[in-house]
């Protein structure tokens, strides 16, 4: 299995009344131009085959209390992403609720507390691949890498585009 996930920023203006279509060409993907670019300014976010293990190590991180909601939002959250195309927006309030909540987040923290849990995780989503120290690493800096995004994104005020490829 493997799941790739994008996050870009957006003036909110830019994305409303697009369909999936249209919402997907604004999100660049690795072998984009766009991409390096956009990673390089903070506008683009690219997880490579770590974006349900952030979810999940969110989720565990902010279990069922009042967290939960901005947990879900930052991954799993936006409107759409459900759909045939697997991408959708979060509203800026959205992002401001997800915002919230990652900047309490401490993804090294989480991972050293909540690493074995998201080793089973792994396995139950079928990952062949062994939950290895590199691995856990690379989880923890996407996750941080997305939490810049929100920062970003939430005090700008913008959407943010959501994008899976399974």
């Amino acid at each position: 299995m493997s799941v790739d996930m994008f996050w870009r920023r957006v003036d909110p203006g830019v994305v409303q009344g697009l369909e999936p279509a249209e919402l997907r060409t604004l999100v660049p993907y690795w072998y984009d131009d766009r991409f390096q670019q956009e990673t390089t300014a903070r506008i683009t976010v690219g997880a490579e085959d770590t974006g349900a293990l952030i979810g999940e190590l969110l989720r565990l991180g902010a279990g069922d209390g009042p967290d939960a909601y901005g947990a879900w939002l930052a991954v799993d959250g936006a409107d759409g992403l459900g759909g045939d195309h697997m991408v959708g927006v979060l509203t800026p309030e959205e992002v401001a609720k997800a915002t919230e909540f990652l900047s309490r987040a401490e993804p090294a923290a989480l991972m050293q507390q909540l690493r074995p849990k998201l080793a089973v995780a792994a396995r139950e989503m079928g990952y062949k691949r062994a939950f290895d120290d590199e691995w856990a690493q690379t989880v923890v800096a996407d996750t941080q890498d997305l939490t810049e995004l929100f920062r970003l994104a939430g005090a700008a005020g913008e959407a943010v585009i959501v994008a899976m490829v399974a």
